[in-house]
């Protein structure tokens, strides 16, 4: 009488969160008890979403798509219902059976490492700001919901008034949308009080089939209102925002990706009659405990540790990420730093270990990691990221005291080294240069990138003092001498030229 029903998510492209090879699958197996349960064609039923809009733009150049959700096609009831479902598999929509585990391109399964994510439920504060506007031809149809609204509508936005009333209970942030003109739009801001990392959740009652809220979702404002954001087409080709189209009745949908956002944007089109609207937002975070304390006598001090806190808090998921907004990428040179806030505020060390492996899972032909993986774009090759990585070996056993990492990964470290011993990497008096087919990162700020950078050698031999001492550390004296030997050799390098100059 048991039912399982998953709800399941497949991009169809290679993303800054995840690599596509032209395939997607449920796996399922699980054990308990004298329970078992395993994938069979003859036992699952599958269908493709009916309510789901595929014709959506992207979120950013780094992410996937915009959602565009129907609830007139799908009420969700098989969720809660305790019948299984009927579903017929839509045109265009073969079941491919049941295939063992090991098939590519999941040719294997392999322990988490990391704990599941902390979900929450969390109502927002208030709705802080309303206005209206005219609808610009094109919104019902349009492919990317955001640049309707950032290039034509929201600047038409006559004047911007204090929000709504709201209550806020433990299920939502319940409040009424008034109805507007023909041809118009209200404008809701929802404060979720601070950025929160999570997905966005809107029920809606009282509609009659015809209306739509559109979700756009902001870190800032200006002066408390949506008018300040990168131009369209800048910044990523930056898109962030969901759609809800009302079915007749009761409408709701707890939309699918993962958002960085202290603000959403409630566009509500064709609302002719009052709608009772309930916003949640669901945080996915990895679980910090926090074990860290600060505290000063100062209370600024104070408050700028808090903020670091949670700026820490909502850049972890199942990666250290970025930024929990545009990219949510696994950027190595930004975990690293992350890695160390980690040891301070929590101590956790898992989170680094797992990005430790996840980064050296994609290769190079030379050996040299990827600065952000998993990864699509053959543009986020950084060599100075990949002597990153393998100063995170370090940082990890320094805090831990574990080898592990290091005996798993010397192969890899290897390789990277040994890149810089190539003619493509090492030039005129035993010098590294820079590499013009990758991005050699270095920092921000202006420094030279070209010809052979002083940061790249003396990042190098920063490095390579950090190997020696994970040889010594793991009595490969040996090895540790010849590694000293190069170091020696290139710091002698390096002062001839300072000599020089």
């Amino acid at each position: 009488h048991n039912i399982i029903l998953v709800e399941a998510f497949n991009p169809g492209i290679g993303t800054f969160q995840y690599l596509h090879q032209s395939a997607a699958g449920f796996l399922c197996a699980a054990e308990w008890g004298e329970t078992q349960i395993y994938s069979s064609k003859a036992t699952w039923q599958m269908r493709r979403s009916p309510a789901s809009n595929p014709n959506v733009a992207r979120l950013s150049v780094q992410m996937g798509w915009q959602e565009d959700f129907d609830a007139a096609k799908d009420d969700l009831s098989w969720i809660s219902s305790p019948e299984p479902p009927e579903w017929k598999e839509l045109p265009m929509f073969r079941w491919s059976g049941e295939t063992p585990f090991g098939q590519p391109p999941w040719n294997m399964l392999e322990e988490r490492g990391i704990p599941l994510l902390r979900e929450k439920l969390i109502a927002p504060s208030c709705i802080s700001a309303s206005g209206v506007g005219a609808m610009e031809p094109g919104w019902e149809s349009c492919q990317n919901i955001a640049w309707q609204w950032m290039e034509k509508e929201v600047h038409g936005v006559q004047s911007w008034n204090p929000g709504c009333p709201a209550t806020r209970k433990a299920s939502g942030l319940e409040f009424l949308v008034e109805p507007v003109c023909e041809g118009e739009f209200r404008a809701l801001v929802v404060d979720l009080g601070s950025i929160e990392l999570g997905t966005f959740g809107l029920e809606v009652s009282g509609g009659f089939g015809g209306e739509i809220i559109d979700c756009l979702y902001y870190q800032y404002l200006e002066n408390g209102v949506p008018l300040h954001l990168l131009p369209v087409g800048n910044g990523c080709l930056l898109a962030l925002a969901t759609r809800l189209r009302l079915a007749p009745g009761v409408s709701k949908r707890m939309f699918y990706q993962p958002q960085g956002a202290r603000y959403i944007v409630l566009v509500c089109r064709n609302v002719t009659t009052p709608l009772k609207a309930n916003a949640v937002w669901r945080s996915a975070e990895y679980p910090f405990a926090m074990r860290g304390a600060f505290e000063t006598s100062d209370c600024q001090l104070n408050d700028i540790h808090r903020l670091c806190r949670h700026t820490q808090q909502i850049c972890a998921s199942d990666a250290y990420l970025d930024t929990p907004w545009r990219e949510q990428g696994q950027w190595w040179g930004d975990a690293r730093v992350q890695g160390k806030n980690t040891f301070y505020l929590d101590g956790d060390s898992r989170l680094l270990r797992r990005g430790i492996y996840s980064i050296a899972g994609q290769e190079t032909e030379n050996g040299l990691t990827y600065g952000v993986a998993p990864c699509c774009s053959g543009g986020c090759i950084l060599p100075d990221f990949s002597l990153t990585w393998i100063l995170t070996i370090w940082d990890y056993y320094w805090q831990t005291g574990d080898l592990s990492p290091f005996h798993d990964q010397h192969g890899r470290v290897k390789q990277i080294l040994d890149y810089f011993h190539s003619s493509a990497a090492c030039g005129e008096r035993n010098l590294l240069k820079a590499d013009p087919r990758y991005w050699l990162f270095e920092d921000w700020a202006a420094l030279p990138k070209d010809g052979y950078p002083a940061f790249l050698n003396i990042w190098h031999l920063y490095t390579l003092q950090h190997y020696e001492k994970l040889l010594l550390s793991d009595k490969q004296n040996v090895e540790a001498d010849l590694v000293a030997e190069e170091i020696a050799s290139r710091v002698s390098s390096v002062r001839s030229v300072k000599n020089n100059l």
